[in-house]
């Protein structure tokens, strides 16, 4: 029963890690992307020409 419970805690634990680090990229490429798209640096969302 230890041993079971162990290796679930270390899995959740190396799960969660892993989300964690995978977020990280994620979440730094947001402002770039804001300037791709919208070509302004504010991350303000430009309207459509009309």
């Amino acid at each position: 029963m230890q041993q079971t419970f162990s290796r679930a805690v270390t899995a959740a634990l190396a799960s969660a890690f892993v989300l964690a680090l995978a977020a990280l990229p994620a979440r730094a490429a947001e402002p770039l992307l804001t300037v791709l798209f919208t070509g302004n640096t504010y991350g303000n969302f430009a309207p459509c020409p009309s």
